[in-house]
């Protein structure tokens, strides 16, 4: 993914506002989501159960920022006593969550289907709508937490990425 710095869109932006008006240039940039990414990800295969813990932050950020992307690779233990509920979201007790680093509110990333011992691909992209991304501010970081409600649980995931798209 082409990864632009600040500088470049704002040299961009100069560019294009020497062609057309300022009631275009912004629109067009934000349709083509030329925006700087601040991108944070961990590779490493973990478990862990009745308990959360953060295990990713973003870099803080500076920026008005207009989407964060968060991806988790994840499943449970793959085993339960409710075989009807396998395959399922329902009696799930592993999840992801997401924050501003050191702030009290999270909100649901991702649960795993109860009882699946194959990897399973969690995406969420929350837009400048989102509370989340309202809430921020200069210098906060976003931090994804991993959860297993209790201690026969296991959330094993790895894979984790967070990416927070940033306008100049």
């Amino acid at each position: 993914m082409f990864n632009p710095s600040p500088r470049d869109i704002q040299r961009t932006r100069f560019t294009l506002l020497r062609l057309l008006p300022i009631e275009l240039v912004d629109p067009i940039l934000h349709e083509a989501q030329y925006y700087s990414v601040l991108h944070a990800s961990d590779p490493t295969e973990t478990s862990l159960s009745g308990t959360t813990n953060r295990v990713l932050r973003s870099p803080p950020i500076h920026k008005p920022v207009k989407k964060i992307v968060i991806k988790v690779e994840a499943h449970d233990q793959g085993w339960s006593s409710y075989p009807e509920d396998q395959g399922t979201y329902r009696g799930s007790w592993t999840w992801f969550e997401a924050g501003i680093e050191g702030g009290e509110k999270r909100w649901g990333v991702a649960r795993n289907l109860h009882a699946e011992s194959d990897w399973q691909n969690h995406e969420v992209v929350w837009d400048e709508e989102h509370e989340l991304v309202k809430n921020l501010r200069e210098g906060d970081s976003v931090a994804v937490y991993a959860a297993a409600r209790y201690p026969g649980w296991m959330n094993t995931f790895k894979n984790v990425e967070i990416e927070v798209f940033c306008w100049i």
